[in-house]
């Protein structure tokens, strides 16, 4: 299907272009499927399938989450007033912070495995 094999490379490519061209054009129900999909991909999921390299991990470098374009999309949803939309928008908020939960914990497992380097910087600088 051509249209799947577009999806695919868009996601590969773009995902944020994606995105946010899905909701310029009011497809908001693909916007979210792509925004959690991401998010999924971030976590660890399907990483590949975005294009990614790694996922959020202590011992590996960030990876970018375009939240501007999340929030776009959750604007959108809020001025809907149907109840697909009311549930989108909830099924995309709970992903969001699923994912901000799990970034408090990679943060604080990369504090603590961090924690000699940065009391012997301290020391050193001192």
């Amino acid at each position: 299907d051509l249209r799947q094999n577009q999806l695919k490379l868009c996601k590969l490519v773009n995902t944020e272009g994606a995105i946010r061209l899905c909701a310029q054009y009011d497809s908001l129900q693909l916007a979210v499927n792509l925004a959690i999909g991401y998010i999924g991909a971030v976590a660890g999921r399907e990483s590949r399938d975005f294009g990614l390299e790694n996922s959020l991990q202590s011992n590996m470098p960030p990876v970018y989450v375009p939240y501007t374009v999340f929030d776009q999309v959750l604007t959108q949803l809020k001025q809907k007033t149907d109840k697909s939309s009311a549930e989108l928008y909830k099924d995309l908020v709970d992903q969001i912070n699923s994912h901000l939960e799990l970034l408090e914990r990679v943060c604080e497992d990369n504090t603590f495995l961090n924690r000699d380097k940065i009391g012997l910087f301290l020391y050193l600088k001192v």
